[in-house]
Parts: C-alpha cells; sequence; structure tokens
C-alpha cells in the first residue's frame, strides 16, 4: 500500500504528524509512506525512519514570485514528483485549502482515497472548503488535540483505533561536532517564543523559574527564531545572570537543542 502525507508546515506541526506515521507502520508494516512537507523541514522528516520517499514543497517561498519563470519551472518540477507513484490513501491533516489543493494533484491508485478533516478544532486554521477535494471527511471532537487529530484521521481510513502512546519515533540527529553553545554541565532551555501575544508567558514568570534553577547550578538557554522574539531573549537574559541568548540556529541544531 503507497500512502501519501500532506503536512507541510509548521515545525512543530509537522512533528505532531509523526506518531500517525508509527501508527500507520504498527498496523501496516509494509506500507510505503511519503510525505509532502516545505523545503525548510525535508531534515526533520528525513529522521523518521518510517518515511521512505519525502516530496518538497515551497509554498512559502514560491507565492513571492509567481510570475517568474524559475517559480514556474520549480512548481512543475514538484508536480511531476508528486505524480511519480499512485497512491491507495493521501492524507492532508491540516485542513487548509491549499494542502487540499495539493492533495488533489496526488495521482490516485484505482478505488484510491483523499482523506481529510470534517471540522475545525479549538485553535485551528480549518478552511472548510478544503472538503471539496476529499472522498472521505473524518469528524474529530472540538478539544482534540493535534497529534491525536492526526492520529484519528489514518486510524478511521485505515480500520483500526488510535490507542497506545504517541510514538514519535524520531532520531536524534547526530551532528559531526557539538555546537559551541552546548554547554557541557546540565542546563534548562526557555522556549519563550511564540506566535501569538495572547499565549506568551508574563517574564517574571520565567525569571522566577531562572531563580529556582539558579539555586540548583543550572544555565538557562534562550533560544529565538525572529528579531523579535530575539529581543524578547535578551530582555529576558538581562534579568537571569546564569542565561545565555543562543546564536540563531540552522534546522538541525535547533533539533538537537
Amino acid at each position: 500500500m503507497n500512502i501519501l502525507i500532506v503536512r507541510v508546515s509548521s515545525l512543530g506541526d509537522v512533528v505532531h504528524n509523526m506518531p500517525m506515521v508509527a501508527d500507520i507502520r504498527r498496523h501496516y508494516p509494509d506500507a510505503n509512506i511519503d510525505w509532502v512537507v516545505e523545503e525548510a523541514y525535508t531534515s526533520l522528516v528525513r529522521l523518521n525512519p518510517h518515511v521512505r520517499n519525502i516530496i518538497p514543497i515551497a509554498l512559502r517561498r514560491w507565492r513571492k514570485s509567481l510570475g517568474s519563470a524559475a517559480t514556474r519551472a520549480e512548481i512543475a518540477g514538484f508536480y511531476r514528483q508528486l505524480r511519480n507513484e499512485a497512491y491507495d490513501l493521501v492524507f492532508d491533516t491540516q485542513g487548509l485549502l491549499k494542502t487540499s489543493v495539493v492533495m488533489r494533484m496526488a495521482r490516485l491508485a484505482p478505488g484510491g482515497k483523499r482523506v481529510g478533516l470534517a471540522n475545525a478544532t479549538e485553535g485551528s486554521g480549518y478552511e472548510p472548503l478544503s472538503r471539496i477535494f476529499h472522498t472521505q471527511s473524518v469528524p474529530v471532537g472540538l478539544h482534540t488535540h493535534a497529534v491525536l487529530r492526526a492520529r484519528t484521521v489514518a486510524a478511521v481510513a485505515l480500520g483500526y483505533a488510535p490507542d497506545g502512546a504517541a510514538d514519535f519515533a524520531l532520531g536524534a540527529p547526530t551532528p559531526d561536532n557539538s555546537p559551541d553553545w552546548l554547554p557541557q554541565q546540565p542546563y534548562a532551555v526557555f522556549f519563550h517564543g511564540t506566535a501569538r501575544a495572547a499565549k506568551q508567558w508574563a517574564p517574571e514568570h520565567w525569571v522566577a523559574v531562572a531563580q529556582a534553577l539558579q539555586a540548583r547550578n543550572l544555565p538557562v538557554l534562550l533560544p529565538w527564531g525572529n528579531p523579535k522574539e530575539k529581543q524578547a531573549a535578551e530582555r529576558l537574559a538581562a534579568l537571569m545572570p546564569q542565561a545565555t541568548v543562543l546564536p540563531a540556529l540552522p534546522l538541525m541544531e535547533a533539533v538537537t537543542l
């Protein structure tokens, strides 16, 4: 059986889909699983031993230059790669119009199905129009976590229950050398950045945790993903004697962290 997963971004959402892959392989050990993902995250998906082929897509980059010949050539190359294989099942667990269009572009084997979400869950960016491209739409509870949501879509389509602990099946990256910023002693990491202000934790809470860690001689590392987060990290570091603001990290160094 050939299966295609369309989950293009972002980093956390891609990770949330990993247990779905492990579930499929546990119930169908001989299944071939391919994955369409944004080009920035191909090295992350490559850490999952259950994924056969990774098909990179560059929607974020292409939409900035749709009129250029080079971009159109890249899109044509992506389409050819996507159509190389006929799939028995194509899954879209993102529920967006753009991802459902990619799902529709994939080539189905005879009797194949395109399976996606039937409804939104709390906090998701679901777009109902995506359902027009589905062969099967799977309903999920309003408060279903993203990991269970993806596991449920696959389980309903393939006829099993999404039971047991979530298995992310991610192999640890093996860098040639330890990054210079990585302390030799035990340390703590504060993932303080978030996409929405309403989800941010108050700085005084981070400082309180840092003070408790300082009593245990634990240094604090402050990563960031954009200039605004870097400024926030620098403000926190000024209040934490043992904190270090990390440099900009390539994806695999971020995964190592």
